[in-house]
């Protein structure tokens, strides 16, 4: 894998590679139609 050396990038992949900071943020900015769709993540 290619090294990261955006602080940008770097804070993203630090930060969502969590599971639970993932699932918060993709609920927060989904639309309320595609995540009555989709399956919870556990």
């Amino acid at each position: 894998m290619p090294q990261i050396n955006n602080p940008h990038d770097k804070f993203f992949k630090q930060t969502l590679s969590r599971l639970d900071v993932t699932q918060s943020f993709i609920e927060e900015v989904s639309p309320s139609d595609i995540r009555e769709k989709t399956a919870p993540i556990h």
